[in-house]
């Protein structure tokens, strides 16, 4: 089990080594304020890879356990931004964001300094990689949905009370994957995926997604470098939302000359939290014959159990 630590330390001074973008209401004037300390920790654990089955006309190796003998990873490496939001008996308080300096060394990041006067709050803690995170009326807003993990604590401060709490952040999206048994040759040019019923929206008061009425297009242009590359994985998280709803996914393969090289629908997807979910099969090239995909649903990380099914073509 690897752990990483975030200290949330509430005290109300500058932060030194992270950038902080902090929104709030009016202070209460001439009112005590009490320290508040948080510890936050996002665990992570590395399960064994299941077997999986693979297309009959293919032999798809196996993936292997990855090499942790350099240590356990950054921080950094599981989030670059923390979102700091706390209200008071249902109202807005403040919200404060903490951002990953990659070129300041001496940077502590996770380091979230407050203070707060008596009452009962509610504090939400969010941690993700996407670049802009906007909070309007509790549901966040993203540029694009990162690996994201969310906790929240209702608390009492009382007089002269000094608070130390430990969070343990959980993740709150999904992973789609779609893994490419044909190699990627040189006529590719991109490959998209057309999402309809992704949630890109989160609630922040209960951790759930909010499905988009509109579609997105995740494009990916190839390179030199990935030519005769195997196993191509294309991949996107999405939240959950509070209903069973579904995704469906159109994939497309297309030449330097435009010619659709390869089209698929893949629907009927239902994200699961905490979950990676991996259709594997041909993506780039035509199928001579009748092939089949599949779908495994696999731990990797702390992402959890491990669910296999099999897709007719």
């Amino acid at each position: 089990m690897v752990k990483k630590m975030i200290y949330a330390l509430a005290y109300l001074s500058v932060l030194g080594g992270c950038e902080r973008e902090t929104l709030q209401e009016e202070p209460h004037s001439q009112t005590s304020v009490f320290p508040v300390q948080f510890n936050v920790q996002m665990e992570k654990e590395v399960m064994p890879f299941p077997q999986t089955r693979s297309i009959p006309e293919n032999t798809v190796p196996e993936p292997s356990l990855p090499d942790d003998s350099g240590g356990d990873a950054e921080l950094n490496e599981l989030c670059a931004a923390i979102e700091y939001v706390v209200y008071e008996e249902g109202e807005f308080v403040k919200h404060e964001q903490f951002v990953y300096d990659p070129y300041d060394l001496d940077a502590d990041f996770g380091c979230v300094y407050d203070s707060l006067p008596r009452g009962n709050y509610t504090f939400y803690f969010l941690a993700h990689s996407s670049k802009t995170a906007d909070l309007s009326d509790a549901v966040f807003s993203f540029d694009s949905v990162s690996d994201t993990f969310y906790e929240v604590l209702s608390l009492e401060i009382g007089a002269a009370e000094e608070v130390n709490e430990s969070i343990t952040l959980q993740r709150v999206v999904s992973r789609i994957e779609f893994m490419a048994t044909d190699t990627v040759h040189d006529r590719l040019k991109q490959f998209d995926m057309l999402v309809e019923g992704r949630s890109v929206q989160l609630n922040l008061l209960d951790g759930t997604g909010i499905r988009s009425d509109s579609q997105q297009t995740i494009s990916h242009l190839f390179t030199a470098e990935e030519v005769g590359e195997e196993n191509k994985i294309h991949a996107f998280y999405t939240f959950i939302p509070p209903e069973r709803e579904t995704i469906s996914v159109r994939l497309s393969a297309i030449a330097n000359d435009g010619e659709l090289l390869r089209e698929r629908l893949v629907d009927e997807i239902v994200p699961e939290k905490n979950k990676i979910i991996r259709y594997k099969g041909r993506l780039y090239n035509r199928s001579e014959s009748e092939d089949t995909f599949t779908v495994s649903i696999y731990e990797d990380g702390a992402w959890e159990e491990i669910k296999e099914e099999l897709l007719p073509e």
